[in-house]
């Protein structure tokens, strides 16, 4: 759901919620995230080979989160600070800052290609999670699950390997 289909007395409470409760928060953990994935990356292009195993795993893992996440989250915000309740509640200051980061990550997110958003992507769960099985034919409710979202689009299992074995 987008926050602008909210009834207006629901983006009131969720607008101050957000100002009492959850905004110092996000936005500190949003440039804690963005800031370990410029060191991370510097860290590996400056290193190379001899980066540390451990360093290489925190650089997809932030890369992928500002990527996907952390865009997501921005554009919300966006989103939601262009409403007259965010205007009303003096929130709309952030709105300029906020799309000048949004653009930036959607350049970086730009400058690959499908195959390497799936690569950055697989190569986080390669990190974060012992098995995975969402690059695998699976069983589920309605039959074969034959399909995997990367950034919008949804690659048939049998795609997504043979793109993966070309970047490995």
């Amino acid at each position: 759901m987008d926050i602008n289909d909210l009834p207006p007395e629901d983006r009131e409470r969720l607008l101050h919620d957000i100002q009492a409760y959850g905004g110092d928060v996000h936005a500190t953990q949003e440039r804690q995230w963005i800031r370990d994935a410029y060191r991370y990356t510097k860290k590996v292009s400056e290193e190379g080979r001899e980066t540390s195993a451990e360093a290489r795993s925190v650089f997809w893992i932030r890369l992928l989160g500002v990527l996907d996440e952390v865009r997501d989250h921005i554009d919300g915000q966006v989103n939601f600070l262009g409403t007259p309740e965010a205007r009303a509640g003096g929130t709309s200051r952030f709105l300029a800052p906020l799309q000048a980061l949004l653009q930036s990550i959607d350049s970086v997110r730009g400058a690959f290609a499908e195959d390497e958003l799936l690569y950055i992507l697989y190569r986080r769960d390669v990190e974060c999670h012992p098995w995975q099985y969402s690059y695998r034919l699976r069983l589920g409710k309605k039959g074969l699950r034959e399909e995997r979202a990367v950034f919008g689009r949804t690659w048939k299992i049998d795609e997504a390997d043979v793109a993966l074995r070309k970047l490995l």
